[in-house]
């Protein structure tokens, strides 16, 4: 077989050999139709010297390939390479950046903080595969890849059962083996972590998963193999008569996870009960603290919300927003002293302040409107309508600084300032002189679907870390202000929030819901913002943790303690005018987040997304018996559910592949499928009145719009060219069109199916969260978050419908029920927050 670069292979072309393995050469190629480097794997013809292994690997190829999980790594698919009469089967692979678990081994063990977040992953991975009903046979050190980012891919998923020439194989080892290779067509699997029943030749099955997963963490934990020999047969023999050293597990390794080893390396399958699911608790938030003895103490006590703490240049006093009668004005304290002093003036919204260096002046951003507070476009969002102002403290003077800016960072020498603003399209990280002039734009991205935020400084000032926003995906990635490269802190499937960098360099903190709740992380790092180990717990507690600012000398956190949640109300309406009938009543409610619910076509039930589980999940509820159960498992952030005109499919965008997709699931919990194969971002799901087809927003292009795609993701198409925004698309009742909401027009337009040019729709108030009534004259939707609005289709003028009293209150996806009778929404509202400081993290 002559490889070469520049060689085709179908539509791939051969770029460089990456790898050598035992089933064939790895080679990296570009993926000339969709633009991608992807990895073909050359499957060596001994393997398919039997007809039967090969249609065998067709057939766990397609199984693979629906296999759709971001600690797996995915098939694309099978091409055939001639050569010289030869046809060479050839795997085209998802190309997986990073090191291998053996390159990370090679320097010695892992620590538990480092060791166990890689467990909790490989457990994602097998408990995705396990459900589908397939198994890995071979997980071992060397199919295990370890990404910049941290994320973990488990390589090869399934290929042992699918090169073997059958499941069940008699022991017959041969001798040449070593203990490190991979032995297929005889006991399938790898000695050092080979299941027993494997060694004897026995089927294996998910238990024999756990029994290599058991192996690769007490690996990783000691820097030993579990059971080591010098030969295949030493091996083997330790596999099948001895116990494992538990007993040389590190000091600081949790109960939890050593009963969790304990009872995955049980010798006798069936007494591997537990799946990899339920194992995965034992290595999620057990990580045990860093080193140190913190204090925790509360700054400030006001009634409302106070929050946006930054700290003075020599690490003594604090300033922050906290509640003056209906806005938030700025004021300064001691830290412990409970004195609070005055600082800022006037009736609009001031937060995020920043101390300057020299200990002058702050900067923060105030509001436009007077008399009204200042609220993210979404939770943890896009601020909007705001400038950034220069307080000078010694003689209190005010001035605008720069316009349409937010989130004010000083550089360690004060002459650089990083904002996020809008200033020429979408929220980017700017960077202004010490007098808020020369604006230059630092970050860019290929996707106007992705905003930059809240940007802060290294302590050398040659990088800056900041937020990255992609739908509801927030990952931390850094910015190289000398080579604008961008590289990747954390892209998980959890949320990470508002990060900053620790004034040693040494580490980067966070908010994160990774634990379940929103609590404060951070990651070790290099100087440049490269991770160097697994993410660390700093905080606990039901409330969210926000807003982190460390003090100069890194020994106090100061951040903000919210406690907040969503739930889901309705308001009874008339159903031909959708004004109020009756009073709003709580539907659904929960110490935690529920939201987006959505009628069933029949009126009965509610999906909704919902962090009650630990992870944002779909829910079901039944309006009849008061029955709630949870549709959709696992990290990854599952949001907007839309039913299938029948009833019995829910669409629903999520992160659990990468970024966000669409996904389908059957109200039975069955057949979970993503249909969308764009990439980056691909929202905000919406069924047609016959269920064939799926409208969704996608920024495939580099700008949001709407495609549409048939329910099972073929004949993907798309309808727009002029942008689009909002969290709702809908049809019209004929199917023709689909009805959005275009931020370059400023309305809200309707497009043909069929093709052509979108038409307006007349005066429509909101657009972002549209919702049409069960006769489809009118649109409902919330302007403001705060009131409910009514437009007639065609004719007529918008009508306000309904506030609450409460002016704190928030409202968020209206959605008429199908009998017109009711409007189901999100109500929120901010219960309080506080300035805390943790004294002692550095």
């Amino acid at each position: 077989m002559h490889l070469a670069s520049g060689t085709l292979v179908a539509h791939y072309r051969l770029i460089e050999p990456i790898g050598e393995g035992g089933m064939g050469a790895v080679w990296r190629a570009r993926d000339t139709r969709l633009d991608r480097d992807v990895a073909a794997k050359f499957i060596l013809p001994r393997w398919m010297a039997d007809p039967d292994r090969r249609s065998r690997l067709e057939r766990e190829a397609k199984l693979l390939a629906a296999l759709n999980h971001p600690n797996i790594a995915g098939i694309y698919g099978i091409e055939i390479y001639r050569d010289e009469g030869a046809q060479t089967p050839v795997l085209i692979l998802e190309l997986v950046t990073g090191e291998s678990l053996v390159e990370t081994l090679y320097r010695g063990p892992l620590s538990v903080e480092a060791a166990l977040p890689i467990a909790a992953q490989l457990l994602e991975g097998l408990a995705s595969a396990h459900e589908a009903g397939i198994v890995h046979r071979d997980l071992k050190p060397a199919n295990i890849r370890i990404t910049s980012e941290g994320r973990v891919k488990i390589l090869d998923f399934g290929l042992a059962k699918a090169l073997s020439a059958t499941d069940s194989l008699p022991p017959a080892v041969a001798p040449t083996l070593t203990a490190g290779a991979t032995m297929l067509g005889a006991v399938m699997g790898t000695p050092a972590y080979m299941s027993p029943e494997q060694a004897r030749g026995q089927a294996a099955d998910a238990r024999s998963d756990l029994w290599s997963f058991g192996c690769v963490v007490f690996e990783m934990l000691t820097g030993r193999k579990a059971f080591p020999g010098e030969t295949v047969s030493d091996t083997l023999a330790a596999v099948l008569t001895r116990e494992p050293a538990l007993e040389e597990l590190p000091d600081a390794t949790p109960e939890p996870v050593r009963a969790a080893l304990e009872r995955s390396l049980e010798k006798d399958a069936a007494r591997r009960t537990v799946g990899a699911r339920e194992m995965r608790e034992a290595f999620v938030s057990r990580v045990e603290a860093p080193a140190f003895a913190p204090r925790l103490a509360q700054e400030s006590m006001g009634e409302g919300i106070d929050g946006f703490p930054a700290w003075s240049p020599d690490g003594t006093e604090l300033v922050y927003s906290a509640e003056s009668g209906r806005v938030r004005k700025l004021v300064r304290t001691r830290v412990g002293s409970g004195e609070v002093v005055p600082l800022s003036h006037g009736d609009a919204d001031d937060i995020m302040p920043a101390w300057s260096p020299d200990g002058r002046r702050i900067l923060f951003v105030r509001g436009r409107k007077a008399g009204r507070k200042l609220e993210p476009a979404d939770v943890f969002g896009r601020y909007l309508d705001a400038d950034v102002w220069e307080l000078d403290l010694a003689t209190g003077r005010e001035v605008r600084w720069t316009e349409h800016a937010y989130n004010p960072a000083f550089s360690p020498d004060g002459r650089t300032i990083a904002v996020d603003a809008d200033l020429a399209g979408p929220r980017r990280i700017w960077l202004l002189d010490d007098r808020g002039r020369n604006p230059v734009q630092a970050s860019t991205d290929v996707s106007e679907a992705v905003s930059h935020l809240r940007p802060r400084f290294s302590p050398d000032g040659g990088t800056i870390v900041f937020q990255n926003l992609e739908g509801t995906r927030f990952g931390v990635r850094t910015l190289d202000l000398a080579t604008r490269r961008v590289g990747v802190v954390t892209d998980a499937l959890w949320s990470d929030l508002n990060p900053v960098w620790s004034p040693s360099g040494r580490f980067i903190y966070f908010s994160s819901f990774r634990s379940g709740g929103l609590n404060i992380w951070r990651i070790p790092v290099s100087r440049q913002g490269v991770p160097r180990g697994g993410a660390q717990q700093i905080t606990n507690g039901a409330g969210q943790d926000l807003e982190i600012a460390l003090a100069p000398d890194g020994r106090k956190l100061a951040f903000t303690i919210l406690r907040q949640n969503s739930s889901l109300w309705t308001l009874p309406v008339a159903p031909d005018s959708g004004r109020p009938s009756g009073p709003p009543a709580r539907l659904i409610a929960t110490s935690r987040d529920d939201s987006r619910g959505a009628w069933s076509p029949d009126g009965r039930t509610i999906a909704f997304n919902s962090v009650r589980g630990g992870d944002m999940n779909i829910w079901l509820h039944r309006l009849d018996t008061k029955e709630t159960r949870q549709l959709t498992h696992g990290p990854g952030g599952d949001y907007q559910p839309n039913w299938s005109p029948d009833g019995s499919v829910i669409a629903f965008f999520s992160s659990r592949s990468g970024s966000p997709a669409i996904w389908t699931v059957g109200v039975d919990g069955s057949g979970m499928a993503c249909p969308s194969h764009g990439g980056g971002v691909e929202i905000n799901p919406s069924f047609s009145p016959d269920g064939r087809l799926i409208a969704y927003e996608s920024d495939r292009d580099g700008r949001l719009e709407v495609w549409v795609m048939t329910a099972d993701g073929k004949s993907v198409r798309a309808l727009t060219r002029c942008g689009v925004s909002g969290h709702c698309l809908r049809w019209t009742p004929d199917g023709k069109h689909v009805i959005f909401r275009s931020p370059s027009a400023g309305a809200t337009l309707r497009v043909p199916v069929d093709g052509g040019d979108p038409e307006p729709m007349g005066e429509i108030a909101g657009g972002a969260h549209m919702s049409l009534s069960p006769d489809a004259t009118k649109i409902m939707d919330v302007v403001a978050h705060k009131v409910l609005w009514v437009s007639p289709i065609g004719a007529g003028k918008p009508e306000s419908v309904f506030e609450f009293d409460d002016s704190d209150v928030r409202i968020d996806y209206p959605v008429w029920s199908p009998d017109g009778r009711a409007v189901l929404f999100d109500r929120f509202r901010p219960q309080g927050g506080d300035v805390w400081v943790l004294d002692g993290v550095e």
